[in-house]
């Protein structure tokens, strides 16, 4: 183990010296971004403490999706189109460290490293079969109540016909709200898997994520896809199948959901939303896939490949990053007064929450808002135009520091199941948690966690009651 990692750190420190050499300084510097979360990755296994910094893991892992492979893919493949991401992408790279470093500072001080020379390394506790098989039955059934309420109250043209705004306490608003439930099945697929895996009976839980993928990609987005396949490889840690299976599942899934982002980012250039007949979707769909149509890629925002590397990285923050450093003027805590109205539900506040001032902040910065459009300033950009680089570190630290806490608290439930819906519920809002003003973080954090958290509980108490009778007759 030592050897291994003493070839990565050489590897590394050659990568760091060849980047330097070549002026490929925005790389330089995203690698030497990645290094705490490789720290806090190999000692989180080292010490057992994987599930306790999940969450920040996952944090720290989406900042560096959108800031690092993203924002580089930008300015290294996408600017050979004409398209610039960023007048000062150094300043960028600087900052996104200062987050993966800030985020790493925070959980060791929220759970410091224990060496523990004979760790299990157990990621999570085995479920028992007829509780996973139960769980994996009610939830399929909730996914499918899920889909079929989603077309009747027409949650598949909600981009196109709605908008960002859906009225509070609509079915859609509704629906929106229990949307915690709908991937739980997925979850529950992966940790349904046995050994070997190709048996028979893994067929259908192999196939229950692709399936689902293909369903939610129908609303001409891709996070419902990416949320699927994540709950079930997340899921495969808990089943049955061996380390080695699971690494054979992360690399046939991972290109998987690239070619599916790919097709949808094709079909979108397409008309895709001029239908609301969900058949004419798939024809779509399944016409682009077999290459019988092909977009007209004219300029470089129809490429599907610009499509997905510019929603990794939202340009609208690094925007507000480029003026900020040009004007070095800093708001501070203007607009989040606000703030006290976030612990009220909307349904009692009446809608009032104003979570909505990054987005007319941002109509400053020359970007046009419309209700059917919905561009994030993002945490890192709110952060810096607060209070500049020292403000980016300290809310980095101060937000990995909660996630690690609270996964000290979740690891304490003594209930598994109730346990592993709350980690692969929050360790996903948290991987997006990059995107979020400070406002919608502390939203996040104390009412939607809050509110997620009381509904899984109902659905675990739901599972464990329904006796073993009824669910054979849902399996059936």
């Amino acid at each position: 183990m030592k050897s291994k990692n003493h070839i990565l750190l050489l590897l590394l420190l050659l990568l760091l010296l060849l980047c330097a050499s070549l002026r490929l300084f925005e790389v330089f510097l995203g690698l030497i971004a990645l290094i705490p979360l490789f720290i806090l990755i190999r000692h989180s296994f080292l010490d057992g403490s994987f599930k306790i910094r999940l969450l920040s893991i996952a944090y720290i892992l989406g900042s560096i999706n959108c800031w690092i492979i993203g924002f580089l893919g930008c300015v290294y493949i996408v600017s050979n189109s004409g398209y610039e991401i960023a007048e000062y992408p150094l300043i960028t790279m600087f900052l996104i460290n200062l987050v993966t470093w800030g985020g790493l500072i925070g959980s060791l001080i929220a759970k410091p490293l224990k060496i523990i020379t004979n760790s299990k390394n157990i990621i999570f506790t085995k479920l028992s079969n007829h509780l996973i098989k139960k769980a994996f039955n009610i939830t399929l059934l909730i996914f499918f109540v899920f889909i079929l309420s989603a077309h009747i109250t027409g949650y598949f043209n909600i981009r196109f016909e709605i908008g960002t705004k859906i009225p509070v306490g609509s079915p859609l608003y509704i629906l929106q709200g229990l949307s915690v439930f709908m991937p739980l099945v997925f979850f529950f697929a992966g940790a349904s898997l046995s050994y070997p895996i190709f048996l028979k009976r893994n067929i259908l839980f192999i196939t229950t994520p692709i399936i689902g993928a293909l369903i939610l990609s129908l609303t001409g987005g891709r996070e419902g896809s990416l949320r699927v396949i994540l709950y079930f490889l997340v899921g495969s840690l808990g089943s049955k199948i061996k380390l080695k299976q699971i690494r054979t599942l992360i690399l046939t899934f991972i290109p998987l959901f690239i070619v599916i982002i790919a097709i949808i980012g094709s079909a979108r250039n397409i008309e895709y939303f001029a239908s609301t007949d969900l058949a004419s979707r798939v024809e779509l769909i399944y016409q682009v896939a077999v290459g019988e149509i092909k977009p007209n890629v004219v300029t470089v925002n129809e490429d599907p490949l610009y499509g997905t590397l510019i929603r990794m990285t939202e340009p609208t923050g690094q925007l507000v990053i480029d003026k900020v450093f040009e004007s070095e003027q800093y708001i501070g805590f203007q607009n989040l007064e606000s703030v006290v109205t976030i612990f009220l539900p909307n349904f009692i506040s009446g809608g009032v929450k104003n979570l909505s001032e990054a987005s007319e902040r941002l109509k400053d910065y020359g970007v046009r808002i419309t209700e059917f459009t919905n561009a994030p300033i993002t945490l890192m950009a709110d952060s810096f135009e607060r209070w500049s680089l020292f403000g980016v570190f300290i809310i980095s630290l101060f937000t990995s520091f909660y996630l690690s806490y609270l996964g000290r608290l979740l690891n304490n439930i003594k209930n598994p199941l109730f346990q592993y819906m709350l980690l692969i519920s929050f360790s996903f809002r948290s991987l997006r948690i990059y995107t979020n003003s400070i406002l919608t973080l502390i939203n996040l954090v104390i009412y939607e966690f809050g509110r997620d958290a009381l509904l899984l509980y109902l659905l675990c108490l739901l599972i464990k009651k329904i006796p073993d009778g009824k669910q054979n007759r849902i399996t059936s």
